[in-house]
């Protein structure tokens, strides 16, 4: 619901938007199931150079 927001609000502003998200943990089954995601340090640097690279090119 927030990335729908802020595309909407992007769309109406006529401003150039992306979003990297990161899904963690997975709650689709009838208990959470949490894939040691506090412990996936890795996945997340790699998130933010990822960003930080992409916002370079820009």
């Amino acid at each position: 619901m927030e990335a729908a927001a802020f595309f909407a609000v992007s769309q109406y502003y006529n401003i150039p938007l992306a979003q990297l998200l990161y899904a963690g943990d997975d709650v689709s089954g009838e208990e959470w199931d949490s894939r040691n995601w506090n412990t996936q340090n890795n996945i997340r640097y790699d998130l933010i150079i990822s960003a930080i690279e992409i916002v370079k090119k820009l």
